[in-house]
């Protein structure tokens, strides 16, 4: 429909927890969309990202550098309500869908929280690099993990751990 500027950040355009896309932020500006359209701009100010629901912004929060949660905290999010903020490292946290996490995503010298109904469980390391798919909050491959171990866990009970090299 229209371009805006687009600079040196990343957003993540959620509804209901769920990623949809990621689009391009610039520092000052922020597009809020539903469905790929271009619903308004907002001021993104080193990316407050905005809270939505169905792309209605129901409030803004900081976080940091970017969504992508560089040096900063990332907001665990239920239909469109702040659960809690947890720290998330370098960079990318996770993508969730009713708080469970779905996939841990490049989450670099970081901690990723295990969490069931917005409680945590636990924090489990996650190394340099890790890709972890999981599946109701159970691990289910780790792959490119560097310098960690996974703990593969089951509704938050640890049952093994699994150490993973530099492949």
């Amino acid at each position: 429909m229209r371009v805006i500027y687009c600079g040196h950040s990343r957003l993540a355009v959620t509804n209901n927890c769920v990623i949809l896309r990621g689009i391009h932020c610039s520092h000052i500006r922020l597009a809020v969309m539903n469905d790929g359209v271009i619903l308004r701009v907002m001021y993104c100010d080193h990316s407050r990202p905005a809270v939505m629901n169905n792309g209605v912004i129901i409030r803004v929060i900081y976080c940091g550098h970017s969504i992508r949660c560089s040096h900063s905290r990332h907001a665990i999010m239920n239909n469109g309500a702040i659960i809690r903020v947890i720290y998330c490292g370098h960079s990318q946290l996770a993508v969730m869908n009713n708080r469970a996490i779905i996939r841990g995503i490049h989450c670099s010298h970081s901690r990723v929280a295990v969490m069931n109904n917005g409680a945590i469980i636990r924090v489990i390391y996650c190394g340099h690099i890790r890709l972890s798919v999981t599946n109701n909050r159970v691990i289910l491959r780790g792959t490119h993990c560097s310098h960690s171990r996974l703990a593969v866990m089951n509704n938050g009970a640890v049952i093994r751990v699994i150490h993973y090299s530099h492949m």
